[in-house]
């Protein structure tokens, strides 16, 4: 058996996350509350039962750790031989654009190099792609590569393809999967993909060896935008799952950029829906370049190559202005514009009332199919239109909500020490003396309650 080093007691938590009923979320409010990766792995039933994870995923948690005890050493023997890296929100190397966003991914697994300062920019659309499309997406991803951008895409078919291969050409591109970053999907993308993590960096949120699923997909969108500055739409249909990465985009305050084409064609109906919305329309590749230009600095004329012919083994070098720009994205992005639902999010909002349901329920109401209920459900969470709960139901936000809501004692004493000032998170721990993790887990579920609000500086005011 390997022993985990402390510099590699992340699979500790790459383990903890196999166990069915633990995602991101409570993934993230483990690592709050035991500070430490072994410390979770380890921790007695008393433990887990303080550190308020709900009892179903207890026992799930015991019973997986029993059965598997050697999961986390088998998880890095299975990594390391495959050369694939693991890094957690915590950690340095995480890109501070994902960080920012509303629910961003504990863990990413990724081959290649992962820069977290890179100038990145997301291209996506259509699957089914015409020849206009696929040629847009392949000129328009190598010119942005050569002026130095990372493109960034979900390695798909389609227009996913088309970027991924176009960047390729010219500098570097991240493909972002919606399964085990060891599966190759679709099996034809298997070169690419192999190319891109000697170019650049594949990454995935879910462990290795996880087969495809309808509802990975809308989640790993998510990432796609939110580890891009904007994201441009290639072409697509007003139906794509491109359409809800764009609004993902604009949810996380990111700039939308769309590709005018054919009023006549089916699948440029998206884009053309898009610009009506507010998005960017890029007549020529050299307009994305001259929008950022006096927000980051480019190396030279972006019209010279800067072709990369050799596997990249460090970080790509970054200029002090451009790490102070994306250190404080959070705070110089525009806010999202007014939100516009399209017929099936509306159809789901009308099936959720302020009692939590079940998919199950929502999708025998609504007769929705699964992955397109999937997909607009975390479109409207995003939004804040809709809240799921610890046992993955949903309800709406904002209409015939409960007229009093349950508290603990915990988060009355927090309550207590908040005002309409503002307050760190160690000035809350001096006035209550109630651990860190705790603090941190009671001020989430208060700030997702509507009773307190999170400024920039990460200071809490009762509201």
């Amino acid at each position: 058996m390997i022993e985990i080093d402390p510099p590699e007691e992340n699979f500790y938590l790459a383990a903890v996350s196999r166990v069915a009923g633990i995602g991101g979320g409570r993934l993230k409010l483990l690592l709050d509350f035991f500070q430490n990766p072994a410390a979770i792995w380890n921790a007695t039933l008393d433990d887990l039962k303080e550190s308020e994870l709900p009892p179903a995923q207890i026992d799930s948690f015991l019973e997986y750790r029993k059965k598997f005890p050697d999961a986390p050493e088998k998880m890095f023997e299975h990594c390391h031989a495959r050369n694939i890296h693991l890094i957690t929100i915590r950690d340095e190397i995480y890109p501070e654009s994902l960080r920012q966003i509303k629910n961003p991914p504990t863990i990413l697994f990724y081959y290649g190099t992962l820069d977290p300062y890179a100038k990145r920019i997301a291209m996506v659309g259509t699957r089914r792609v015409s020849s206009y499309g696929r040629r847009v997406a392949n000129e328009l991803a190598e010119f942005l590569a050569r002026a130095g951008f990372t493109i960034v895409s979900g390695a798909a078919a389609g227009i996913d393809t088309s970027s991924h291969w176009g960047a390729l050409k010219t500098g570097r591109t991240v493909a972002v999967l919606g399964c085990g970053i060891d599966i190759a999907y679709p099996k034809e993308n298997r070169e690419l993909l192999q190319r891109i993590s000697e170019r650049g960096a594949v990454i995935s949120e879910y462990s290795p060896t996880t087969q495809p699923n309808t509802g990975f997909f809308p989640a790993r969108n998510r990432i796609v935008s939110g580890l891009s500055l904007g994201t441009i739409v290639v072409e697509a249909s007003e139906t794509s799952g491109a359409i809800i990465t764009a609004d993902l985009a604009r949810q996380q305050g990111r700039d939308v950029f769309a590709i005018p084409g054919d009023v006549d064609a089916e699948s440029m109906r998206g884009c053309h829906r898009l610009a009506q919305r507010g998005a960017i329309l890029i007549a020529k590749p050299q307009d994305v370049v001259d929008y950022y230009a006096g927000k980051l600095k480019f190396e030279g004329d972006v019209k010279i190559s800067r072709r990369i012919d050799q596997p990249s083994k460090t970080s790509i070098k970054i200029s002090t202005e451009d790490r102070e720009i994306l250190d404080q994205l959070k705070t110089e992005i525009n806010p999202p514009k007014p939100i516009q639902l399209f017929e099936t999010e509306r159809k789901i909002l009308n099936a959720l009332s302020s009692e939590p349901i079940s998919v199950d329920e929502i999708i025998n109401q609504t007769q929705i199919p699964v992955g397109k209920i999937m997909q607009n459900l975390l479109t409207l969470e995003n939004s804040g239109l809709i809240l799921k709960d610890d046992l993955d139901r949903y309800s709406k936000i904002g209409v015939d909500q409960p007229k009093s809501i349950q508290i603990s004692e915990t988060e009355q004493k927090i309550l207590d020490a908040l005002s309409s000032e503002p307050r760190s998170v160690d000035e809350i721990i001096n006035r209550t003396q109630i651990p860190v993790g705790k603090i941190m887990q009671n001020l989430l579920k208060l700030e997702n309650s509507g009773l307190i609000l999170k400024d920039d500086l990460d200071r809490y005011t009762r509201i």
